[in-house]
């Protein structure tokens, strides 16, 4: 009787055990499945970043044209970032730096063309934004100038930098998101939607004005304090100031927005956010 209750109980156990080792050894497949996919994946992403790297190239042109005193410079790049210098002399030079991310891109344009008083510097290139995907452009235009002294300097991004130091001219920045650094003691009006502003400027004046704005974008501004220009300074975001002497306060009837004023009003020096911080210092002239 024993023995034959036994062996029911035996074969039972054999097969519960048979289970747990074919389940085991389903388990043990799957997971050796999974990383010879996920070693096939990540050859094919090396693979993939190779091929990529093959394809990148960088091509430097150069432009060299007269530019007179009279005559206007508006720079254009929605495709990349743009810098520009002080020139020596009186010829515009014009560097332009080219990423190409296939070798058959070769729709890169940098155009030049002289309208009235204006001389207008654009930026083409089809390939890079018919492929562009979520990661960027396809491809990009970086502009380098060397501008001499003259009349006004106008430049235009997208979310490009845009640089510009000790150029001779009045300068209007404009961009959308671009980074925003300027160095100059003319006449200057700057604006970045959510680009970060860095503003280095000499006194303004009612000539010499200095007019900087943004939506949500950061404000930094250096100036001199000899002589001391009028102010007006004004978001809802803070603002701090070194130098000055004047705390800022919230504005009558809209206390959200943060507002300091010195001197005669509206100042020579204004600057405005929407949101933004306002970081604004007053230093002495050998401290520039």
């Amino acid at each position: 009787m024993l023995k034959g209750i036994a062996k029911p109980q035996n074969a039972r156990a054999k097969q519960a055990a048979w289970r747990k080792a074919v389940a085991l050894f389903t388990v043990l497949m799957a997971a050796l499945i999974l990383n010879l996919g996920a070693d096939d994946a990540t050859k094919e992403a090396k693979a993939a970043n190779e091929a990529k790297k093959e394809e990148f190239s960088i091509e430097t042109q150069r432009q060299n044209i007269p530019l007179t005193r009279t005559k206007s410079l508006r720079i254009i790049n929605h495709l990349g970032d743009v810098r520009a210098r002080h020139a020596k002399g009186s010829d515009l030079n014009v560097i332009s730096v080219i990423q190409r991310f296939r070798k058959d891109q070769n729709d890169a344009k940098t155009l030049i063309k002289t309208e009235g008083k204006e001389i207008e510097i654009t930026t083409a290139y089809p390939s890079a934004v018919k492929g562009a995907t979520e990661e960027g452009l396809q491809g990009r235009i970086d502009l380098s100038l060397l501008v001499p002294y003259g009349a006004d300097l106008i430049v235009e991004t997208k979310d490009g930098v845009i640089e510009v130091k000790n150029v001779q001219r009045r300068i209007d920045a404009r961009s959308e998101s671009g980074r925003i650094r300027i160095s100059t003691g003319r006449r200057l009006n700057a604006h970045s939607d959510s680009g970060k502003l860095g503003i280095t400027l000499g006194s303004p004046t009612k000539v010499e004005n200095a007019r900087v704005s943004s939506v949500t974008g950061d404000i930094h501004v250096d100036f001199s304090n000899s002589p001391m220009p009028s102010i007006t300074a004004e978001t809802r975001g803070q603002i701090t100031e070194k130098g000055i002497g004047e705390e800022p306060s919230p504005k009558e009837k809209n206390p959200e927005i943060h507002v300091l004023k010195k001197g005669a009003q509206p100042g020579n020096l204004q600057v405005e956010s929407q949101e933004g911080k306002i970081f604004l210092r007053a230093l002495r002239p050998n401290r520039m």
